[in-house]
C-alpha cells in the first residue's frame, strides 16, 4: 500500500510530524532541538550551531530524546532531565546524548497527559495506535488499541516490555491486556486499574486527527499513528510508522480480522498485487482497479 518506497522512505522521518501536524492542526510534543542528517536546528526548524544546541539541551529540564530515522519498537529513546549539562539521574552530558542519538534525533518537551491516560500507568506516556488506510476511494481505520506501559520503563512498546489491550472507538477498553508473549492481565500489574469498561477520553477526536494527517500523505496507503490524550481531552500525535505497522497488534489485541469486512478483498488484492511487477503495481496500489 505504500508505494512508491521513495515517498514511504521520506516520511517516515520523525522530524517531519511537526510539519504536518501544524497543516492539520493537530498538537505534538514541541521539539527543543532536533537534528536532520546532522543539520541542528531549534525549535522554530532554524539552523543553530552545535553550541547553542547544547546550551539548550543542558538547560531544558525534562525532556524525551529519540532517533528519527530507523527507529524501531522505543529503542534509543529516553526521558532525561538536564541542569547545568547534565542529567540529574544518570550524570550523562547533554554531548554524550548527542553522540548516543547520532545523526537524525528530536529531544522534545515532556507532554502531560489526561488523566484517564496517566492513572493506567504513570512512568509512560501511554499512547493509542491508530492505523489509517486508504481502500476504494476512502480512509478507514482498523480496530484501535491501546499500548501500555509496566515496571519503571518510560516506554510502553510491546517489544520493550509492555502491554496492549483493545479499545472502542468510544474509549471503552477492553477486558483484558496482553503481552507480545500472550500473558494476559485483567487489570495493570503496576497500578491495580481494572481495564473492562474503563474509558480513556477523546479517542473519537484521536481517530479524525489521524485521518486529517493521512490526507496529507495521499501517496500513503496505511499509516500507524501512535496518540495520546492532553491535559485538556485533545489528541496529541506522537509519531507516524509507515514501514512497519504491527497489523498483529490490532489483530491480537481485539481478536478479530484488522479489515474486518474487506479482509477477503484485501487478501484478493494481495495475492494479485504480489504476482505483478513494482512497476505495474501502483496502478491498483488503493483497490480501485477491477482485479479481474
Amino acid at each position: 500500500m505504500n508505494m512508491p518506497v521513495a515517498y514511504a522512505t521520506v516520511f517516515e522521518d520523525k522530524n517531519l510530524l511537526p510539519l504536518f501536524a501544524e497543516r492539520a492542526g493537530v498538537r505534538t510534543p514541541r521539539p527543543i532541538v532536533t537534528s536532520t542528517s546532522g543539520v541542528l536546528r531549534n525549535s522554530d526548524f532554524k539552523e543553530i550551531s552545535k553550541e547553542t544546541a547544547l546550551n539548550l539541551i543542558g538547560n531544558c529540564g525534562a525532556c524525551f530524546a529519540k532517533p528519527t530515522v530507523g527507529t524501531c519498537s522505543g529503542e534509543g529513546c529516553g526521558s532525561y532531565c538536564f541542569a547545568s549539562g547534565v542529567d540529574t539521574a544518570t550524570g550523562t552530558t547533554a554531548e554524550e546524548l548527542f553522540e548516543l542519538l547520532g545523526s537524525d534525533f528530536t529531544v522534545q518537551e515532556v507532554i502531560s497527559c489526561h488523566s484517564s491516560v496517566v492513572k493506567l500507568h504513570p512512568e509512560s506516556v501511554n499512547t493509542l495506535r491508530i492505523m489509517t488506510y486508504r481502500w476504494q476511494g476512502e480512509l478507514r481505520s482498523l480496530p484501535l488499541l491501546m499500548r501500555i506501559g509496566r515496571g519503571k520503563s518510560a516506554v510502553d512498546n510491546a517489544h520493550a516490555g509492555g502491554m496492549f489491550i483493545g479499545i472502542s472507538n468510544e474509549g471503552l477498553l477492553a477486558p483484558s491486556a496482553l503481552t507480545e508473549f500472550n500473558d494476559r492481565f485483567e487489570k495493570h500489574p503496576d497500578t491495580g486499574v481494572v481495564f473492562q469498561g474503563y474509558k480513556i477520553a477523546g479517542v473519537p477526536g484521536a481517530i479524525d486527527a489521524a485521518k486529517r494527517m493521512h490526507s496529507l500523505m495521499p501517496q500513503m496507503g496505511l499509516i500507524s499513528w501512535d496518540f495520546t490524550i492532553g491535559e485538556d481531552g485533545a489528541p496529541i500525535v506522537i509519531e507516524a510508522n509507515i514501514r512497519g505497522g504491527s497489523i498483529w497488534l490490532s489483530q491480537m489485541a481485539n481478536g478479530i480480522p484488522g479489515f474486518g469486512d474487506a479482509t477477503a478483498e484485501i487478501l484478493q488484492w494481495l495475492r494479485f498485487m504480489n504476482n505483478l511487477a513494482p512497476h505495474e503495481r501502483l496502478k491498483y496500489k488503493f483497490g480501485y482497479k477491477d482485479l479481474g
